[in-house]
């Protein structure tokens, strides 16, 4: 009897061998057949996930060198601290965010003035 690809309970298979009259060696013979049957189809579907990650790996490898290059010629140029655009950055990011943090807040203030529509009030607090 063939174990078949779903699971099946240890207990239950030795139980039903046993009561069919099958020889125990031949059935632990079965059960470590199928056992490493399975053990072979996971280190093939294994392998098949991990050799695209060590692809990866190898070609970020050759880069490094390129980009250590580019690193180390940015610090020389702007020593160790940020360069001034991400400051400019920073401030239009923030200045964005409190904009849609006051439209959000002053939206339904606009309905004491008789505007009640989600939509119109957002595009006139913006």
């Amino acid at each position: 009897m063939k174990i078949r690809e779903r699971h099946v309970d240890l207990g239950a298979f030795a139980f039903f061998q046993g009561a069919q009259g099958v020889p125990l060696t031949e059935t632990l013979n079965e059960i470590r057949a199928t056992h490493n049957e399975k053990r072979a189809k996971l280190r093939e579907q294994s392998t098949r996930t991990q050799k695209p990650f060590e692809a990866t790996i190898e070609t970020l490898q050759q880069l490094r060198p390129t980009v250590d290059a580019a690193w180390n010629e940015m610090l020389r140029r702007h020593g160790v601290h940020a360069p001034p655009i991400v400051l400019a950055g920073l401030i239009a990011i923030l200045g964005l965010v409190a904009l849609v943090v006051d439209a959000i807040f002053l939206g339904p203030g606009l309905d004491g003035l008789g505007i009640s529509d989600p939509a119109l009030q957002a595009f006139l607090v913006l």
